[in-house]
């Protein structure tokens, strides 16, 4: 099992990462889960590159923007709301989200100066097309070995079961989306379809022959089973890493 710690995306001492629902309903127009999947990722990176945390800071002072922790969610807003300069999607043309998501991130990184990489695992419609369990298992341990967490977009109805049953903590401000769910034991989680999330862990359960994810998620934290979801070929979408 491969997992980051969980308190390297806590927002004052009770959330875990960021939630689209924190910003005005006139930007979650635009489809705002991916924005704020960006930004858990980036607050990430600048809290554990010295020299990402030094440009970002360079950046907000330019800005003539409050200087906050972006442990706080002061902070935390002040860089989503950066970021959704860069990163916008039409939900009319989901179906390029990848490119849009990588183009903006590589956007804002240049905003600050910085160069970044980015890698993509696409998961394609049907079974024989897409890359293996091991492969996908390997493109997210490996950028969790290089403290790298994962951005994951679902581009079609699919359910994923949660293995544990229950969030890592309870969503601590009421999040109707899927506080009710997670708290059901053995029951399965629907993730979103046409949605982004954080990957923040993989576990091979090699007795059920199991691949499960961990899933930062407007502030719930859950295990969930990528098996099920690989296994309805209906399903697609996109694992990409952000590298500085």
């Amino acid at each position: 099992m491969l997992v980051f710690y969980e308190n390297d995306f806590l927002i004052d001492d009770e959330f875990y990462g960021g939630n689209q629902q924190w910003l005005p309903k006139k930007q979650l127009s635009g489809a705002a889960c991916g924005p704020t999947t960006a930004a858990n990722i980036f607050s990430y990176l600048i809290q554990t590159r010295p020299e990402l945390a030094e440009a970002y800071k360079a950046h907000i002072r330019k800005a003539e923007l409050p200087d906050e922790e972006l442990e706080t969610m002061e902070g935390f807003m002040t860089l989503l709301n950066q970021i959704l300069k860069y990163i916008r999607f039409n939900p009319l043309e989901l179906v390029t989200a990848a490119d849009s998501f990588e183009i903006g991130a590589k956007r804002f990184a240049r905003s600050m100066d910085v160069s970044l990489r980015t890698k993509r695992l696409k998961i394609p419609i049907g079974k024989e097309k897409r890359p293996t369990a091991e492969k996908i298992c390997s493109f997210i341990a490996d950028a969790i070995d290089n403290s790298t967490p994962v951005a994951f977009l679902n581009l079609a109805p699919g359910a994923f079961a949660n293995p544990k049953g229950k969030p890592v903590k309870d969503v601590a401000i009421e999040v109707k989306i899927k506080a009710t769910l997670l708290k059901e034991k053995e029951e399965d989680v629907k993730f979103y379809p046409w949605y982004w999330a954080t990957v923040i862990g993989i576990e091979e359960k090699n007795a059920e022959e199991k691949l499960c994810l961990k899933i930062l998620d407007n502030n719930s934290i859950y295990w969930a089973d990528l098996t099920l979801w690989l296994a309805d070929k209906k399903n697609s979408g996109s694992f990409i890493r952000l590298i500085p």
